[in-house]
């Protein structure tokens, strides 16, 4: 994980998701995985997706999947190149925005494996807290594996929305206004 030079200020751009980025989308994502989010980018009203570029170079995918209006919630997936621990978290501020501040959501959930401890942390330290264990719940390499369920609730992130503000500020990132 690297970190910026003191008093420095980085820049990330989350674009929509378009027709182009399918190059990108197969080399961090299974094929399938990479047909949904092009599908996305049709205008499926349960997927919206962005690439994130880091210094004008696409730098991973962040999206809300499995939208649900009718109880104000949604799924938060990413998938990041970049070997840093700032990026990560202004994606997830910026997602956080997107959802309760743009969306007015009540609820952000998303997985991860749960063997996958590193990750587990880093999501936590974003301000989501585990909801449940979901035993077998994906496929991996021809095995079942089981998947940590996260979740922040919109009173949570606003609640941490100021430090989480700090937080990105001391990494380097000036925090992103949506709503």
């Amino acid at each position: 994980m690297t970190s910026p030079a003191r008093g420095a200020t980085r820049h990330i751009d989350l674009r929509p998701l378009g027709p182009a980025d399918g190059g990108h989308l197969v080399a961090w994502l299974e094929p399938g995985e990479a047909a949904a989010w092009l599908a996305s980018a049709k205008g499926d009203p349960l997927r919206q997706g962005w690439i994130v570029e880091l210094g004008g170079a696409p730098a991973g995918l962040a999206g809300v999947v499995d939208v649900d209006r009718g109880h104000q919630r949604c799924a938060w997936a990413h998938h990041l190149d970049a070997p840093d621990v700032g990026v990560e978290a202004y994606v997830h501020y910026w997602g956080c925005e997107y959802v309760f501040e743009g969306l007015r959501f009540a609820k952000l959930w998303c997985e991860a494996p749960a063997g996958d401890a590193a990750l587990l942390a880093r999501l936590e330290s974003c301000g989501l807290g585990p909801e449940a264990r979901l035993r077998g719940h994906v496929e991996h390499g021809g095995e079942r594996a089981d998947v940590v369920r996260l979740a922040i609730l919109a009173g949570d992130w606003r609640a941490m929305r100021r430090a989480m503000a700090a937080r990105l500020r001391t990494l380097g990132f000036e925090p992103p206004a949506i709503g």
